[in-house]
């Protein structure tokens, strides 16, 4: 019983990690997305100009 707690809670803690750095990565793509669409919209701006 005390090994499969501990499997548990080290797989726990291995998924706690993956979900952080999965959200860390989705904000980092959304940051990454926003800053793309202004620097296009900028760039369309200056080209339309």
């Amino acid at each position: 019983m005390p090994a499969v707690s501990a499997l548990f809670l080290t797989k726990l803690k291995i998924g706690l990690v993956m979900s952080r750095k999965l959200r860390y990565n989705i904000s980092c793509r959304k940051m990454l997305k926003a800053f793309d669409i202004s620097h296009g919209q900028r760039f369309k701006f200056k080209n339309s100009s």
